[in-house]
């Protein structure tokens, strides 16, 4: 079955919830070696469609004031008491996926929260003064991260259920078409490729 008739047969074998289910992908690798790090990869994908809302927060005295979409704002009064209070930051940061910064900000956050950031690949995304913050905001909110560490897989969301059949398919293909330009033998590190609803069982790709 192509991407698209899967797509179709998992919405279909699918019980009714009473949640919208996200469309996961799960990529099994073969014939590759992770021993070696320069097998490994952390990155950032942008879908062309959004999956699922992604919590964005805005960090400066200039930008927050024109980050409409962002979800939570962090002017210098917020930023400082963060500073002053690291478990308090910890748990703050935990609910949100990406952020951006007032570029001259990057080293006072690099230092301060470092420790809390680094270790999630989630060091604020730079942006000037002048700039307006939507179009990064709205990129991010189609963005995921996609590791490839200790286990020959990939897997994440993709769509949910309520997204159309043709809108989960572009996802899928241009996912593939990304992670195929990351591993060493492109295509032939593929094993399989199936698609699922949270609740439902996998369905191989053919």
């Amino acid at each position: 079955m192509s991407v698209l008739d899967t797509i179709k047969k998992v919405k279909e074998q699918s019980k009714k919830r009473k949640f919208n289910q996200s469309m996961d992908i799960v990529i099994n690798l073969k014939n590759v070696d992770l021993k070696k790090q320069e097998n490994k990869f952390t990155a950032d994908f942008q879908f062309p469609y959004a999956v699922s809302n992604k919590r964005i927060g805005v960090i400066g005295e200039v930008i927050t004031k024109k980050a409409k979409d962002a979800d939570e704002l962090i002017n210098k009064s917020k930023l400082q008491e963060l500073i002053k209070d690291k478990k308090k930051a910890k748990e703050f940061f935990n609910t949100l996926d990406f952020l951006i910064a007032e570029a001259p900000l990057m080293p006072t956050i690099a230092k301060e929260f470092g420790i809390i950031l680094g270790p999630r690949n989630m060091m604020p995304k730079p942006l000037p003064i002048q700039e307006d913050p939507s179009n990064m905001i709205n990129a991010l909110k189609k963005t995921i991260t996609i590791k490839l560490k200790d286990a020959a897989i990939i897997q994440c969301k993709i769509g949910h259920e309520k997204m159309e059949n043709n809108q989960i398919k572009e996802n899928a293909e241009t996912l593939l078409s990304f992670i195929r330009g990351k591993l060493p033998k492109g295509n032939n590190n593929i094993k399989d490729i199936r698609l699922k609803l949270t609740m439902g069982a996998p369905i191989k790709v053919k």
